[in-house]
């Protein structure tokens, strides 16, 4: 099995594996490589450039609800201006659950991972 950049000869291949996920195929990305094996496309994937933002508070609680309202409208505005269609955010259950109910954040499938490639 060999990994190589895709050509548009891949692209109805890698449409057919796409189409097994329940996410659409990524249309914007940064790179892309794909596994072949006798001209058969066996996997595909891409790096994609995502926003996380991270937070640090302080002050009073109501200090806080004003600060993230502010700090997430700028975030929201640079990530737009950046090309960008979302804002990644990785927390704890408790603090997940006012995202979703006061800022529009809606949950993510799968588990969030993280690799070290230094």
């Amino acid at each position: 099995m060999i990994v190589r950049r895709p050509c548009a000869d891949d692209i109805e291949q890698i449409e057919n594996i796409a189409a097994n996920y329940d996410s659409p195929l990524v249309d914007r990305f940064e790179h892309a490589a794909l596994a072949e094996e006798n001209g058969k496309v066996k996997a595909f994937g891409v790096v994609r450039t995502i926003l996380e933002i991270v937070l640090y508070c302080g002050g009073s609680d109501r200090d806080k609800v004003i600060a993230i309202k502010k700090l997430l409208q700028q975030a929201i505005d640079d990530g737009k201006n950046l090309g960008h269609d979302q804002l990644y955010v990785f927390v704890d259950e408790d603090f997940a659950e006012i995202l979703i109910k006061k800022f529009n954040f809606r949950k993510s499938e799968g588990t969030a991972l993280v690799l070290d490639i230094e």
